[in-house]
């Protein structure tokens, strides 16, 4: 989904998913399904891609793998 476009920043909100199958912060595979929601900044100058800023949601990925309790 495109929040926020303008002539040097876009802003893209996005969830990834996927399945758990192989080891991830020296945690085994659990063949869980999880869904990662984030957002992206990217700002260009001069046509090109200068900056780019990624936030994610890395306790919603510790606690879909089982690291993390549920809230």
């Amino acid at each position: 989904m495109l929040v926020c476009r303008s002539l040097a920043r876009v802003v893209q909100v996005w969830r990834a998913h996927a399945t758990h199958r192989g080891p991830l912060l020296n945690i085994p595979a659990s063949g869980r399904s999880i869904q990662v929601r984030g957002a992206s900044l990217l700002t260009f100058r001069d046509g090109q891609l200068w900056r780019a800023l990624y936030i994610w949601d890395v306790a919603g990925l510790l606690r879909a793998i089982g690291l993390l309790p549920e809230l």
